[in-house]
């Protein structure tokens, strides 16, 4: 028994990576074929919040992202400035940063990439990306892309990703619930905030989307909202006992 499912599993590993392999030699564009190969395969049933394979993840080089990401010169550089509030004097320091080659896949009709691309903004203490995917033909023109991970401000938004199959994932948009804080003027005209810990921090929207035969990308029609408990930034690390509804996909 153990000898038919070890000959199964060899069988459909072999026509598992002959199929790839196939779909790899169709690429005619040798720009587009160096592009496509420093990026590993995506995995099905991918949760992007829980793993880490994106920390060993290969740079992009800058020719590459410009002519397939339509990247700009202004998109590798970003001013990390530090600022003297004594004396009102700005010290630039501009930074370099490259996107990476995070997950892609291939079809019979078309491949898709996913690449990041970050800043971090010391004065402010706060991380930005931006998580892309892109689909392209076997000639490396693009069919479409969508924002899957992003994170712009320092708490009030998250929108992190799942892949259930190749071809089906879910965003989870976390935002904060406006029904949490209520803003008050008090008997001295002050404005002030005041929390109300009985409802939701934080509203979490789940939206499903698949890649067509074609390469588009779109909605299928599944979505849910979920209440939470905590901040929104909570939300952008991994808790395994807390109510995150990615905590679902493992």
């Amino acid at each position: 028994m153990r000898k038919l499912l070890f000959i199964t599993i060899v069988i459909i590993f072999f026509i598992t990576c002959g199929t790839s392999q196939n779909n790899t030699s169709k690429i005619q564009n040798k720009d587009f074929r160096t592009l496509y190969s420093l990026f590993p395969q995506m995995k099905s049933l991918y949760n992007y919040k829980i793993s880490t394979d994106d920390l060993n993840a290969k740079d992009i080089p800058q020719k590459l992202a410009k002519e397939f990401f339509s990247l700009k010169e202004s998109d590798f550089i970003y001013n990390d400035y530090e600022y003297n509030y004594d004396e009102d004097v700005r010290y630039d320091n501009w930074k370099e940063t490259l996107p990476w080659a995070s997950k892609s896949n291939a079809s019979e009709l078309y491949i898709y990439l996913i690449y990041g691309i970050d800043r971090e903004l010391s004065i402010i203490n706060m991380y930005q990306y931006h998580y892309i995917i892109m689909t392209f033909d076997y000639s490396g023109t693009r069919i479409d892309s969508l924002t899957i991970r992003r994170q712009e401000t320092i708490e009030e938004d998250n929108l992190d990703c799942v892949f259930l199959t190749n071809q089906t994932f879910r965003l989870f948009d976390y935002k904060v619930n406006p029904k949490h804080t209520t803003k008050v003027i008090d008997a001295q005209g002050r404005t002030q905030y005041v929390t109300n810990k009985e409802i939701p921090w934080t509203i979490c929207t789940i939206t499903e989307y698949r890649i067509t035969d074609a390469g588009k990308i779109e909605k299928t029609g599944w979505t849910e909202t979920k209440l939470l408990k905590e901040s929104v930034t909570y939300y952008r690390q991994y808790h395994e006992d807390s109510d995150d509804p990615m905590n679902e996909y493992k």
